[in-house]
């Protein structure tokens, strides 16, 4: 138990936890997020997973980059993504991409519990984004 306020704030590194004061006592209560960080994620397919599904979380929107890659003699390439949150969902689609790299970045804008599924045919692809959390 804390005795007194000077007792409740003890030397942190980053935040302190705030304090209310309880006849007699001062209590440690939890606090909001002290620093936010933002974590690198992505989603990969390719021929042999050509279907892929993840969570986007963190608390905040994101924006979905995609890179993709058609090799020479590909057979009838393509890369899909869809979102969906809460009931509705958008679909982006590219059903003739040429031969080569590709990159769509701010391809979509999504909020923090939306599924994202990646489909190829015959193309390597990368969805990227980053999730701000709380550290």
């Amino acid at each position: 138990m804390y005795s007194s306020y000077r007792d409740c704030r003890p030397h942190y590194h980053g935040c302190p936890p705030p304090c209310v004061y309880v006849p007699v006592v001062w209590v440690p209560v939890q606090q909001a997020c002290c620093e936010n960080a933002l974590v690198p994620r992505d989603l990969d397919a390719d021929p042999k997973n050509a279907s892929q599904q993840t969570l986007v979380g963190g608390s905040t929107q994101v924006s979905l980059s995609l890179e993709y890659l058609v090799e020479t003699g590909a057979v009838s390439p393509s890369v899909t993504l869809t979102t969906t949150s809460e009931g509705a969902s958008a679909t982006w689609s590219d059903t003739t991409p040429a031969v080569g790299y590709h990159v769509q970045e701010g391809l979509l804008s999504v909020t923090a519990g939306t599924k994202v599924t990646l489909t190829v045919n015959n193309v390597t692809a990368r969805l990227r984004w980053c999730e701000r959390i709380c550290c």
